[in-house]
Parts: structure tokens; sequence; C-alpha cells
């Protein structure tokens, strides 16, 4: 298994800090403009902070695995009298994406912060990235209460071409049980991903729908998103516009007025948010050393 042959650990010294300054250019490309410099990769863990790598296994002493194939990095800090964690970065080598190597990065930047004093942990994503949204919504347990347009300005990088960096904010509970549940060591097995209801069989890019909603009601509400908006746009950059403006146009005032997204269901052309109506209490919970 892949497992046996990749260890997560903290940085060592600024050789290894270096090394992931330049991950980053390697992952993100050459001048990323949110690259960690090495300086802090290397001071942030001092004040509670986290830098994990996740290397190649060489069988050697500390500082002498193989490559570096993931990093994530992240701040703690205080809000509203609770200590919160939030993740900056997360990154993984392609050739080894799918293989669970950021999940078990997740995994273990959650324990650090939990031993930092954390009791929550943020970070944002692209509402119209759908692997994003299903890793974070279920198979990490977090929910989203929170859409920041905009939120990074203009960006340079590739990925972020011609949509803008509109950001939905994850809010991981660390402790809480629906958390626990999908933890890589509960014997339950992994959350299964439900189905888009909106599916459907037509060829070509899907198109947003005219949907509109004037108020909350009782029940749960589907937002649809394409499920490869990188595709879509590389091949349509007006029509993943207009994805990018029905989204924008729905989730926000949702979440303005008190609404979570909780769930994500996939499809193999649209998948959907999952959005109810009121928010699940999270209170923080006593730290666990």
């Amino acid at each position: 298994m892949i497992h046996d042959h990749i260890v997560i650990r903290p940085l060592h010294g600024i050789d290894e800090c270096n090394q992931a300054a330049r991950f980053q250019d390697r992952i993100w490309g050459e001048g990323f403009t949110e690259r960690v410099p090495a300086s802090l990769l290397k001071v942030v863990p001092r004040i509670g902070g986290v830098s994990l790598g996740a290397f190649l296994r060489n069988g050697g002493g500390e500082g002498e695995d193989g490559d570096m194939v993931g990093l994530v990095f992240g701040i703690t800090g205080v809000e509203e009298d609770r200590t919160v964690h939030w993740s900056d970065i997360l990154g993984v080598d392609p050739k080894y994406r799918d293989q669970g190597v950021g999940r078990r990065l997740k995994w273990a930047q959650r324990q650090a912060a939990i031993e930092a004093g954390a009791t929550r942990m943020y970070w944002t994503f692209d509402p119209l990235e759908a692997r994003n949204a299903w890793v974070n919504l279920e198979r990490l347990g977090a929910v989203v209460r929170e859409y920041v347009p905009d939120m990074y300005g203009v960006s340079e990088s590739p990925i972020h071409r011609g949509l803008g960096t509109d950001r939905l904010i994850a809010m991981w509970p660390l402790m809480a049980p629906s958390v626990e549940l999908r933890s890589p060591s509960a014997e339950v097995a992994d959350v299964a991903a439900p189905l888009a209801s909106g599916e459907d069989e037509a060829e070509g890019w899907p198109e947003p729908r005219a949907i509109v909603y004037p108020r909350l009601t009782d029940e749960p509400v589907r937002v649809p998103i394409p499920s490869d908006i990188q595709a879509l746009r590389d091949a349509d950059p007006a029509l993943a516009a207009r994805w990018r403006e029905q989204t924008r146009g729905i989730l926000q005032p949702l979440l303005e007025a008190g609404a979570e997204i909780r769930g994500f269901e996939r499809g193999s052309r649209i998948c959907e948010y999952v959005v109810h109506p009121s928010r699940q209490d999270h209170p923080p919970i006593s730290n666990r050393r």
C-alpha cells in the first residue's frame, strides 16, 4: 500500500523548509503568488502553527527520508476567545494524488492543531471545484457558513484563470462526533458519496439552470455545480463564468441568511451542494492534551 511508503512528519530544519518552498512552485507553478516562504515554514510551528511534509520513506533516521510528495501549512490564532487553526495550504504531488496522502496530511494537521489548543479549523476552497467540495464536506465532515467573493483578489495562478477567487470558508469542528466518524482509523467505513439528484444524461457541457431561492424553507436546498469546472472553463470560458455568477448569486445570500452547507452529492456531469436552512451547534469542547 502507498501508506507503507510515505511518512507524515514535521519539517526538520531550514533545508527541508527550503525544499517545501520549492515544492510549492512545483505544484502550483513558478512564481506562485500565495507561496509560503521557508522562513515562515520554519518559525510558525514554534507558536502553535503547523508545517508538515509527506515524504517517501527511505528507511533512514530523522531527516533521512526521501523526496517530499505532500505539504500542509497552517497558523493558530484566537477567534472570539476561542483558539482556532487556519489551514493555509495543502498540496500533493500529482503522481501521488487520489492515494490518501492529502487526507493523511489533513488528519495529522488536525492532531497538531488540537495539541495547540484549537477546537476548530478553517480553510478556503473554490465553490466550483467539485473534487475539493466532496473531500471537505463528505470525507472530512467540514461545514460551510460563509461565501466570500474574490477573497484573494486577482491571482496569477493558472487554476484561477478567468474565474476569479471566490471562496467558501470550510469550518472543521475538530472533535465533533461527525468528524471522528470520518477518521481514517475509525472502524466505520468511509462515507460513501451520495449521487446528485439533478444528474442528467444530456451531452455536452452542462448549462446553469435558472434557479431562484427567494427565501429559506424547512427543506434542504440543492445547488448544482459542474463536475469538472477546469475542463469546462478550458472548453468554454463564457459558460464557466455563467456558472460562477449563478453559484455566487445562490450560495452567498443563502449563507448570509443563516444557512449551512453540510453535504455534497456527486454526479458525472452535475454535482450538488446540500444547503440546510439552519446551522448545527458546534460549541467549543474542552481541549484534549
